[in-house]
């Protein structure tokens, strides 16, 4: 049985932070593309075109008959075939983490492997198969019991990969809206510490400030993405508290390019959309990087939700496309640069959302409550790319086929 950790424990302040390793870098296509499949979650392994041999880890043709190897969606199950625990090691990351354990894994589809395993997992156990990212980006298997054990998902090693928000401190950088409300009484019930609320505006109160400010794990503060010296100020006194930093802000108007909409309000959208994400990743991100290596309290994510539009644009939201696209770009440039400190960097991709600023787009759309769950369920898979409604994963999905065809199709 996985041991309960204690998320009370406090870092003593005189004690310099270790510096956080991370895991050597990729070393080939084959590995990156697993990485992006990692990402979404999903379990996918090479497949050859013409043997039908499947093949791990990841190569550029198969090595039994020099055949296109295509990456197809597998079984997760597996059986245990021999453990060991690296006690001693010279790799910097590893290191800081022993005792490992890692075994060899049957896979069911065929293949023998390496893992990395769970605790509660023992020679000859049946296993559910994960890959998952590690702090630099790295796809790994990750062997875990087929059934549900007791604190299963606090275990040490599986932690690695993830960022539960189980005993965490974390800021939602826009507490006035409705995203931000519900993604606050979600993280509570996942067990979160506390949550910082931000408020761009203190005098002027918000629809549920009174039910959420009187909630014992919430604290509103000051925080006002379109200002510099209010987000450095919240940095200062907050950048060493926050172990995951949620993004919420958006600023939705609809409106084309040449017919309708003014260009005020691009400059608005570019402003909080854009330049607000990059106020809050240069105040937060160095703060929290340096932190990402604490054994007691690690800042382990970043995490920002914009809109699927930032993939194909939208005639009628041209300033909320455009200006997610370069959010999206962000992020991605983002997420490179904090790959060599180990804070993991999540994006959630969301479709229309049920309110008054997108009553010009028919159904389906997403609650926020639907955005509240599914962040919820990708900082504990540790996914960092997750798709929040049925138009957002169709959107995807076919760009992810054919991206020019897929931009015409929105447009139209």
């Amino acid at each position: 049985m996985t041991k309960q950790n204690n998320y009370l424990t406090k870092k003593n302040p005189l004690v310099k932070s270790k510096i956080n390793h991370v895991s050597s870098p990729l070393r080939s296509r084959a590995t990156k593309a697993l990485a992006c499949h990692a990402a979404k979650g999903d379990f996918v392994l090479q497949e050859c075109s013409e043997c039908q041999y499947i093949t791990y880890p990841p190569r550029d043709r198969c090595p039994n008959c020099w055949g296109e190897l295509n990456w197809k969606h597998q079984k997760r199950h597996a059986t245990l075939l021999a453990e060991t625990t690296i006690h001693s090691t010279a790799d910097l990351y590893f290191r800081e983490h022993i005792p490992w354990r890692i075994g060899t894994i049957l896979l069911d589809v065929g293949p023998t492997a390496f893992a990395h395993l769970h605790s509660d997992v023992q020679v000859g156990d049946k296993l559910t198969i994960h890959v998952m990212l590690d702090r630099s980006g790295n796809p790994a298997l990750f062997a875990m019991p087929r059934k549900v054990t007791v604190n299963m998902e606090e275990d040490y090693q599986y932690n690695q990969f993830t960022a539960s928000p189980k005993g965490k401190r974390i800021l939602i950088s826009d507490g006035r809206t409705e995203i931000g409300q519900k993604l606050t009484y979600e993280l509570i019930k996942a067990g979160a510490e506390i949550v910082y609320l931000g408020n761009a505006d203190s005098n002027l109160r918000f629809e549920g400030q009174n039910s959420i400010s009187k909630h014992k794990n919430v604290k509103i503060i000051p925080l006002n993405l379109l200002s510099t010296k209010s987000v450095k100020k919240c940095s200062q006194q907050y950048g060493g508290k926050v172990d995951i930093l949620i993004n919420t802000a958006s600023y939705v108007r609809s409106g084309s390019v040449a017919f309708s909409g003014k260009i005020t309000e691009m400059q608005n959208a570019i402003d909080l959309n854009v330049n607000g994400l990059t106020r809050l990743a240069k105040a937060f991100c160095p703060a929290m990087s340096a932190r990402s290596g604490d054994k007691e309290r690690p800042a382990i994510a970043f995490l920002d939700i914009l809109s699927i539009f930032s993939l194909t644009g939208h005639p009628g939201y041209a300033s909320l496309a455009a200006s997610s696209a370069a959010r999206l770009s962000i992020i991605n440039s983002l997420r490179s640069e904090m790959s060599l400190s180990g804070l993991k960097v999540f994006s959630a991709l969301i479709g229309p959302i049920e309110d008054e600023w997108h009553q010009d787009i028919p159904p389906p759309k997403v609650t926020a409550e639907q955005i509240a769950k599914s962040v919820i369920t990708s900082l504990k898979n540790g996914q960092e790319l997750t798709l929040v409604g049925n138009v957002a994963k169709d959107i995807f999905e076919k760009w992810s086929a054919n991206p020019l065809l897929t931009m015409r199709e929105t447009i139209k």
